[in-house]
């Protein structure tokens, strides 16, 4: 249980978005207190590797904790091979060499496996069409009183730039451990923290100041 009262810790802006994600993200409360907790623990092993898995997390379930009625554009692909699996007869090895072996040959499918495969490749389509998360959060965004297309856009981009440098320390390495300078780390975790404040700041701050978050986080940047 993160210690509230820890104020160098849980400054301000801290204790509002952990407010805000125990309110409308529950799912991703536990895993923002415990980048935050991290952060301060230099010594806990893969510290660096765990906060930017965090940070992965919760960057790729904002838009639909922001706005519930979306639907996640996931595709359960594994559960749905391993049913198509249980009914898939494996196909010979087919050489062109062989008389009468061309290309366009067809080989018959079962129609469960038939149907299934076709749902699937549906589904695939589906998702292709449907807005990325950074046109979730834009959209949100401009749907927010008093929003204007470029500091909307700016705070996404600026979104997108945490999201992938937390992102390309998500993945362990196959020689060596995940690491950063820890100043930059740092430096980059206030610069999510002020991100995702542009877009969840309004449950404490109002709307009205989400340009002035902008301004802080992107001095920050600089």
């Amino acid at each position: 249980m993160a210690d509230l009262r820890d104020e160098f810790t849980w400054p301000t802006e801290r204790r509002e978005l952990l407010e805000w994600f125990r309110k409308d993200a529950i799912s991703l409360a536990d895993a923002y207190a415990g980048a935050v907790h991290l952060l301060q623990d230099q010594t806990f092993p893969g510290r660096v590797h765990a906060i930017c898995h965090f940070v992965r997390d919760i960057f790729d379930r904002l838009p639909f904790a922001l706005q519930p009625h979306l639907e996640s554009q996931r595709v359960q692909y594994e559960g749905e091979l391993d049913e198509i699996a249980k009914r898939w007869t494996p196909i010979e090895p087919i050489h062109r060499s062989e008389a009468g072996v061309e290309a366009d040959h067809f080989i018959q499918v079962p129609l469960e496996v038939a149907r299934r495969l076709d749902a699937l490749v549906n589904d695939h389509r589906a998702r292709r069409r449907r807005p990325k998360n950074v046109e979730l959060l834009f959209q949100y965004l401009m749907q927010q009183e008093g929003a204007d297309a470029e500091s909307s856009r700016a705070i996404v981009d600026q979104c997108v730039k945490t999201h992938a440098w937390f992102v390309s320390r998500a993945h362990l390495p196959e020689k060596g451990a995940v690491t950063a300078p820890e100043p930059e780390f740092q430096k980059r975790f206030e610069q999510l923290e002020h991100t995702l404040h542009s877009f969840v700041g309004h449950f404490h701050t109002g709307v009205a100041q989400l340009d002035a978050i902008l301004r802080a986080t992107n001095a920050r940047s600089s």
